[in-house]
């Protein structure tokens, strides 16, 4: 187990899962199956935050492969030892489990457990607005993070207009991280933009969703500017969106 979570370690620091061959997938998700930490936090914080840590490595591996069942045990284990940990030094920690609860959210809704996957998701967004509170700048990104996948959750359940409603409110911390930072947060917004208007068309707020729709296709077109090879398709998506809502 040991020499499986040191494999893991070592690709998560150094290997992008999204890129590697498949047959390096395919040993990485026989270790991350492999690999086990125990059910302890340990006394001491560092050795709590390792394992912990390493319950995330391995349920990232463990969904990469859609072993969605191993991935939500592995980060249900993480977000129980952040707990711990949370109440040692509550101000270290937080970040860390909120973005653990998301992933939870995000494997529960995996697993088409949608009712489930809305609690961990408003936890969430509750941490990180604590953060944000206390220090804006290096916490807004994870709070529109959480606060777009609060949307999807609110929407996969049917609560369309609190879906948008909490949609609109990521596009505006979005727009505040460009607006200080340039094109830092750029792409989130183009994102949260195009996805924003496919809800609102959903609810047959056309108007909204024309003027979403071209935001986002205008921001697009600089990104292309800047990256064709990887913005090319987001806005070949957007323009369809775009026609739509025409």
């Amino acid at each position: 187990a040991r020499a499986s979570l040191a494999i893991l370690r070592a690709a998560g620091d150094y290997v992008d899962p999204n890129s590697m061959p498949s047959r390096l997938r395919g040993l990485l998700a026989t270790a991350a199956k492999e690999a086990s930490v125990g059910a302890s936090a340990g006394s001491a914080n560092q050795s709590g935050e390792r394992q912990a840590d390493d319950q995330h490595v391995r349920a990232v591996f463990l969904a990469r492969t859609g072993d969605f069942t191993r991935a939500l045990e592995a980060e249900g284990d993480a977000v129980r030892l952040y707990r711990r940990l949370l109440e040692h030094d509550p101000l270290r920690f937080k970040a860390k489990l909120a973005e653990r609860l998301n992933n939870v959210a995000n494997r529960l809704a995996d697993l088409g457990r949608r009712d489930d996957a809305l609690a961990p998701s408003k936890e969430a967004v509750a941490l990180w607005r604590e953060l944000v509170a206390i220090d804006p700048p290096p916490h807004l990104d994870g709070l529109a993070t959480a606060l777009s996948n609060l949307s999807a959750r609110l929407f996969a359940l049917g609560q369309s207009e609190e879906g948008v409603a909490t949609a609109v409110e990521a596009v505006g911390i979005y727009r505040r991280m460009v607006t200080a930072n340039g094109d830092l947060g750029r792409p989130q917004l183009a994102y949260s933009l195009s996805m924003l208007a496919n809800w609102q068309s959903s609810i047959g707020r056309f108007e909204d969703a024309l003027s979403s729709s071209s935001e986002s296709t205008n921001l697009y077109r600089q990104l292309v500017a800047k990256d064709r090879d990887r913005y090319q398709p987001s806005l070949a998506a957007t323009l369809t969106g775009l026609a739509r809502d025409l």
